[in-house]
């Protein structure tokens, strides 16, 4: 039985995508767009928050189900990859616990591929977010890439981020947000 959840997932990476996450979660309902304060934007290949004092990251809010939540674990590859943590947050006057995905340990920061990153730039579009937490995370994924960074099987394919084309899109991001 595909029941209805009170519960609130909380994307800010490639599930901010109407397109793609309607594919994923067809009853997935959007809510609503909110900031999670005390976080941080980081690529470790893939999308990843981490708690920073001062920073946030734009999110795009949507009510889910048990389907929902099964075909997210899947995706997200729950728990091996990331986990699952439940995060307060600021939403229309109230305060609205939110399911959301983080790495687990062990992975180092690094480029996402050009596919990737342009699933979750189109989120940011879809949701009409500020790009500032995007290309903050770009710039210091470039900065910092190491080769513990997460090889995803599904977004590893070229054309890859290198440096000269992630000084462009951080451009074009900051003159087209």
């Amino acid at each position: 039985m595909n029941k209805t959840v009170n519960d609130y997932y909380a994307a800010y990476g490639s599930n901010l995508n109407h397109q793609q996450m309607h594919q994923r979660c067809p009853a997935a309902e959007r809510v609503g767009t909110a900031t999670l304060e005390n976080w941080q934007l980081v690529f470790r290949g893939v999308a990843d928050i981490i708690p920073v004092v001062g920073s946030s990251v734009p999110v795009g809010v949507y009510r889910i189900t048990n389907t929902c939540e099964d075909a997210l674990d899947h995706y997200e590859n729950y728990p091996k990859l990331y986990r699952k943590e439940h995060l307060s947050l600021r939403f229309d006057r109230k305060i609205l616990r939110v399911t959301t995905y983080i790495m687990n340990p062990g992975y180092g920061y690094g480029v996402p591929s050009q596919g990737y990153f342009d699933v979750i730039r189109t989120g940011y579009k879809n949701w009409q977010l500020p790009c500032a937490a995007l290309t903050e995370s770009l710039r210091h994924a470039l900065k910092n890439h190491s080769k513990s960074a997460y090889k995803s099987p599904r977004w590893a394919h070229p054309p890859f981020i290198d440096t000269i084309r992630g000084n462009a899109l951080i451009t074009d991001l900051e003159n087209n947000p």
